[in-house]
């Protein structure tokens, strides 16, 4: 499995859950339903835990960034943006990934 196949598979794990998803930063937004930009972390690759003889390991960090629809007012927006981020925490279940942090905007 290539790295733009593991960004691609976590792209189409939120698109089934009702995400626009994208692997690349589109030209231009409007949100009119949640989207999730799947893109690099950081650090990107780095050697994995669990090294085996004869082998090399590694772990790929992705960065998943969502944006919530467009709401009318701080509340309704919030609201939303609690609302898509229990959805893409749910995306996960039955898959292998770890979860390392949540940020808020910044």
């Amino acid at each position: 499995m290539t790295i733009a196949d593991m960004r691609q598979e976590v792209a189409d794990v939120l698109t089934d859950k009702g995400f626009l998803a994208s692997t690349y930063i589109p030209e231009q937004v409007y949100p009119e339903q949640a989207i999730a930009l799947v893109g690099f972390g950081d650090p990107y690759l780095q050697p994995a835990d669990n090294q085996v003889y004869g082998a090399v390991r590694l772990d790929v960090r992705l960065k998943v960034t969502i944006i919530s629809p467009i709401a009318g007012s701080n509340e309704e927006a919030t609201a939303a943006l609690d609302e898509v981020i229990v959805s893409a925490l749910e995306a996960r279940a039955g898959t292998d990934w770890e979860i390392e942090g949540l940020e808020g905007p910044g």
